[in-house]
């Protein structure tokens, strides 16, 4: 019976100590999401050798958006498993990726506490040739080869 009662001391030691006020820090802040519009899982036109401006609406109601945000625009280069990164907001570059699809990765990173937020879309990047129509004539004996395209330009 003493044996009991000495195990017993200890326990109802854990019991009272588990049982102390805590004094933990309670005084959190709930992080606020970067909302980002018209941009996730949506395809954007781009030509070669042409500028590609990408600028979609973001707000962070938890600050400024040039102050507390950081970008980061990766394009993937599939063909050579390569990928072109850019920083910065909005997106301005020269496009020079050859014709096709490509998935980019939009990464917002909030500067304050690190945490990253991932947004995926695709660049179908073509040529001055990929809208429009070929015609083939005949003038006065010479064959010529032109190209109308979608406003109603003439490429001979």
């Amino acid at each position: 019976m003493k044996f009991n009662k000495i195990l017993l001391l200890p326990l109802f030691m854990l019991l009272a100590y588990g049982c102390k006020k805590d004094l933990g820090n309670y005084t959190y802040k709930q992080i606020v999401d970067p909302n980002v519009r018209d941009l996730d899982g949506k395809t954007f036109p781009a030509i070669e050798g042409d500028s590609l401006i990408l600028k979609p609406l973001i707000t962070y109601p938890g600050g400024d958006v040039s102050k507390d945000l950081s970008f980061s625009w990766r394009i993937i280069y599939l063909e050579q498993q390569t990928a072109e990164t850019y920083t910065g907001y909005p997106l301005k570059v020269i496009y020079n990726l050859p014709p096709g699809l490509r998935p980019v990765r939009l990464t917002i990173t909030v500067k304050a506490t690190g945490v990253q937020y991932f947004y995926d879309f695709k660049i179908l990047g073509g040529t001055q040739y990929s809208l429009g129509s070929a015609i083939l004539s005949v003038q006065n004996g010479v064959t010529k080869l032109s190209f109308v395209q979608p406003d109603n330009k003439t490429i001979q």
